[in-house]
């Protein structure tokens, strides 16, 4: 029995001699394993977006290169995010030239924080390829949409400014001969429509040199059909004195609005011989008719296509005395 107590004693005192400097070496060691396994190399691959720097300014990019890489990286700090998270592939255009580009990518492509190592790139070139740079004037053609109301129609339309400025590599920008606008939509309308619109580009290679949007006028009006006025007195008008007509009336082919069809007589039309049309001189000579719109009610909804015949001889006596 004594001899287990006298056992269990030096035991005790083994392990509790100088207790602090054990746990103080355990404390050492924990630390230095720690340490030891923070600075494990870690790989992760990341997808990195690709800069272009010092492109020629009188070249443009004209494909679709690659715009991102996928970059396996070492590091043993890939478990802080702000280590990684501003990696660009640069690719450096200043000894580029017209045509295509096969660049490699290396790991100076990349601005690295430190602690970091590039093991991998995919894909390891990027292809750019180059036109030289060019800048034209188009046309702007209006774009609308849908029909206006039961007998109206689009009478005309307009675009301010008529014309626009593009810019961009050669092989993009020769495909443009107009660019139409944004779509407008005139149905069921009445009225002409006037908006500001944009003039949307479809390429992402071509730039449009034009800020603001684009003053589109769509004239829309009522819709006109034929109506033929027979047999129009000709009158004379501006001659002093006597005169004489080879023929004394003329017909009006002329389009009258859907509404006012009906209302449309000859007395709102005049034809006539303006007297400063007409020569000096007694013999009979050949004058172009004039035509004159009488009634107000038709100042806008009537339009005079052709008189026929186009011109009338008359004969003013007293002429060339």
């Amino acid at each position: 029995m004594s001899l287990l107590y006298s056992m269990g004693s030096a035991l005790r005192r083994t392990l509790f001699q100088n207790a602090g400097l054990k746990v103080l070496s355990l404390f050492i060691g924990f630390s230095m394993w720690l340490l030891v396994s923070s600075e494990q190399q870690v790989e992760r691959i990341l997808e990195v977006p690709v800069e272009i720097i010092n492109k020629p300014a009188s070249l443009e990019i004209s494909n679709d290169f690659v715009k991102s890489v996928l970059v396996q990286i070492q590091s043993s700090e890939l478990g802080k995010d702000a280590a990684v998270k501003n990696l660009v592939a640069t690719l450096d255009l200043h000894t580029a030239h017209e045509g295509e580009n096969v660049i490699a990518l290396e790991p100076r492509n990349f601005r690295t924080p430190s602690g970091i190592k590039i093991v991998n790139i995919r894909p390891a070139t990027i292809t750019v390829v180059l036109d030289p740079l060019q800048r034209k004037t188009v046309p702007v053609l209006v774009k609308y949409t849908g029909q206006p109301a039961e007998n109206f129609e689009v009478r005309g339309v307009a675009a301010v400014p008529s014309r626009v400025g593009i810019a961009g590599p050669s092989s993009h920008v020769r495909n443009y001969t107009e660019l139409p606008t944004q779509t407008v939509d005139i149905t069921g309308r009445q009225q002409t429509l006037v908006q500001f619109v944009n003039v949307p580009l479809d390429s992402p290679f071509v730039t449009l040199e034009y800020s603001n949007k684009v003053r589109v006028e769509i004239r829309i009006q009522e819709r006109m059909v034929p109506v033929i006025l027979n047999r129009l007195p000709v009158q004379v008008r501006g001659v002093s004195g006597g005169y004489r007509l080879r023929r004394q009336t003329a017909d009006a082919r002329t389009s009258v609005t859907v509404s006012l069809r009906d209302r449309l007589t000859a007395d709102d039309l005049e034809i006539y011989i303006d007297g400063a049309d007409c020569m000096p001189s007694s013999d009979f000579q050949d004058v172009p008719l004039r035509y004159r719109i009488l009634n107000p009610a038709f100042a806008n909804a009537l339009r005079v296509e052709r008189i026929v015949p186009e011109k009338v001889a008359i004969r003013i006596s007293g002429a060339g005395n």
